[in-house]
C-alpha cells in the first residue's frame, strides 16, 4: 500500500479553503446516508440524461467510507499545497473551474451511458497534475506499508504521480470497471495545463518557489546574490586595509579572494561554464 501524507513544503498558511471542502464533503455524506439512489440519483453525473449542475453536485457525493476517506486524503495532501501557493480564493475558483472539465471528459466517453458517476476523484486528479506540472521537484511524504515494511520515505512528486497516471492508464487498457477512469485522465491533463501555466507564464502569487523553478533562474540569482556579497566583502577588506593598524590582515584580502576558498573557486568555475 502506497499513501501520500503530504507535500514536503514549508507552509505558512491554514488552508481554510482546504478544510472548508473537506468539511463539506464529510457533512454531506452524513447527511445523504439514510438516503436512497433514487433520492440522491438527480444529483449523479448522468452521460444519458445530462444536467448543468451535476458538474458540481455529484463532486460531493460518496459511495462509502472507504471511497469517502481515500478521496479526502488526497484532497488534504494536493489541496493543501496548491492552496498554499496561489491562495484560497484561486483554490476555490480553479476548483469549481476543473468540475465541469472532468465531469464533461467523463460524459464524452461515455455517451449514452446509464452508468452515474460520483465522487471527487477528479478534480482531485486535477489537482494532482497541478502539483506534478508546477513543482515536479517537490517531494511527497509516503507512507509505504509492503509485507513486514511500514515506512514514510519522502518521494519525488513526478515519480509518485508518474506511477500513479501509469496505473490509471493500465487500468483502463486492462478494462477495469467501476472507477471513472476518464474523469481522473481528463481531470489530470487539466491540472497539469494549468500547472504549465503557473509556473511559466503568470507571475506574483501565482510562481512557485525557487527550489521548484527551473536550476537555470535559480543559479542566475544565486550567482547575483554571490557576486554581490563578494563585492561587498572586498570592499570591507580595502577599507580594512586602508585603516592604520591593519598590517595584520591577509594580503590577499585586496587581491582576488574568489580563488582563495575552493567552493566559491568551484562555484565561479561552473557559472562560467554557462
Amino acid at each position: 500500500m502506497i499513501l501520500p501524507l503530504a507535500v514536503d513544503y514549508p507552509y505558512e498558511n491554514k488552508p481554510w479553503a482546504t478544510i472548508g471542502l473537506v468539511t463539506a464533503n464529510v457533512l454531506i455524506f452524513f447527511l445523504t446516508f439514510g438516503l436512497s439512489d433514487s433520492q440522491l440519483a438527480p444529483f449523479f453525473l448522468w452521460p444519458d440524461r445530462f444536467a448543468p449542475w451535476q458538474w458540481w453536485t455529484s463532486g460531493f457525493l460518496h459511495a462509502g467510507f472507504l471511497h469517502l476517506g481515500g478521496n479526502m486524503l488526497f484532497l488534504w495532501v494536493y489541496g493543501r499545497y496548491v492552496e498554499e501557493r496561489i491562495g484560497p480564493a484561486r483554490f476555490l475558483l480553479l476548483y469549481a473551474l476543473f468540475a465541469p472539465i472532468e465531469s464533461g471528459v467523463y460524459i464524452l466517453a461515455n455517451l449514452g451511458s446509464d452508468m452515474p458517476a460520483i465522487g471527487a476523484s477528479g478534480v482531485i486528479s486535477a489537482l494532482m497534475g497541478v502539483v506534478i506540472a508546477a513543482g515536479p521537484r517537490s517531494r511527497v511524504k509516503t507512507l509505504i506499508w509492503w509485507g513486514p515494511m511500514l515506512r514514510v520515505l519522502p518521494i519525488n512528486a513526478g515519480l509518485i504521480l508518474g506511477f500513479w497516471l501509469l496505473e490509471q492508464i493500465a487500468m483502463v487498457m486492462v478494462g477495469v470497471d467501476g472507477i471513472a477512469f476518464s474523469s481522473h485522465l481528463g481531470g489530470f491533463a487539466a491540472g497539469a495545463g494549468m500547472g504549465l501555466l503557473m509556473r511559466y507564464k503568470l507571475g506574483g502569487g501565482w510562481r512557485m518557489p525557487e527550489h521548484l523553478q527551473s536550476r537555470e533562474d535559480v543559479d542566475a540569482r544565486a550567482k547575483t546574490m554571490f557576486y554581490g556579497d563578494l563585492a561587498g566583502y572586498l570592499r570591507r577588506g580595502r577599507e580594512a586595509q586602508d585603516r592604520p593598524g591593519a598590517s595584520h590582515i591577509p594580503e590577499w584580502l585586496g587581491s582576488s579572494p574568489a580563488v582563495q576558498d575552493p567552493y566559491e573557486e568551484e562555484m565561479l568555475k561552473r557559472w562560467d561554464k554557462r
